[in-house]
């Protein structure tokens, strides 16, 4: 996709007065930049600099925009990004999960007000969203009980829960069995309390995400010698998911 044709998809988006609404309402305060995606998926950033949306192909151009017209205002209303790590440790894995965590719990946030607006649930991911629930059975068909962690069943676990998306109930319960029959019992308990943890953040109001996510590393196991915070503000800006550390300890 070039600029040309990435400007086109947006400005179909603009053509449904939803759409062209939110826009206009980030765009006043986090000037937008839109560029064509390097791969087929949508993204967002929002910082100091502006907005920049990233475009990919999509059928539907103003589910797509609206949703990382979502994004944007969430962080412009004071969603806090926790997305500075530092480790003490090897592994890689807490970074994984609070990554991951950044955009999931956004989405839950996120859901109420896209489906409020009139859009079709179905449509609250990307195209490809319909190949998901298989991707996550293929996936954990291949995952060793014994060697995968609670962490990384985790962050299978959360596609399963995500609002909305083009899988149907009947296929999420179906799905959801797979995975209680995949996973072992006491990494399963893990699970479904981090999950707890994800589905209290949804209905709170708080918009710094940073103590789910660290009670949701904490829930997990075995994730101690990290510090997450929202800048290089240490030790301020974030917090330890144990002990705490000097930045003489820390691996890079």
């Amino acid at each position: 996709m070039d600029q040309q044709t990435a400007s086109d998809v947006v400005n179909a988006a603009l053509s449904d007065d939803r759409v062209a609404l939110l826009y206009d309402e980030v765009n006043a305060l986090s000037s937008i930049k839109v560029i064509p995606s390097e791969d087929a998926y949508w993204g967002s950033s929002t910082d100091s600099s502006g907005t920049t949306i990233l475009i990919a192909p999509t059928a539907y151009p103003a589910e797509s925009l609206y949703h990382e017209l979502l994004h944007a205002s969430m962080k412009l209303n004071g969603y806090r990004q926790y997305l500075t790590l530092l480790r003490t440790v090897d592994g890689n894995v807490p970074r994984l999960v609070a990554e991951a965590l950044d955009n999931e719990l956004q989405h839950h946030r996120m859901f109420p007000l896209f489906v409020a607006k009139g859009f079709d649930s179905t449509r609250f991911y990307h195209d490809g969203d319909d190949k998901t629930y298989s991707s996550i059975r293929h996936e954990l068909k291949r995952m060793k009980p014994k060697k995968t962690s609670a962490a990384e069943y985790f962050m299978k676990y959360l596609s399963i829960m995500a609002p909305g998306g083009a899988g149907g109930d009947d296929e999420r319960s179906k799905l959801d069995q797979f995975f209680r029959n995949s996973v072992p019992s006491d990494k399963l308990r893990k699970v479904h309390a981090a999950a707890e943890k994800v589905r209290n953040w949804s209905v709170s109001e708080t918009l710094d995400p940073g103590p789910t996510i660290i009670e949701i590393l904490g829930v997990l196991g075995d994730l101690e010698g990290w510090w997450i915070g929202t800048s290089q503000d240490f030790p301020t800006a974030g917090y330890f998911t144990g002990p705490s550390f000097q930045l003489y300890e820390v691996k890079f």
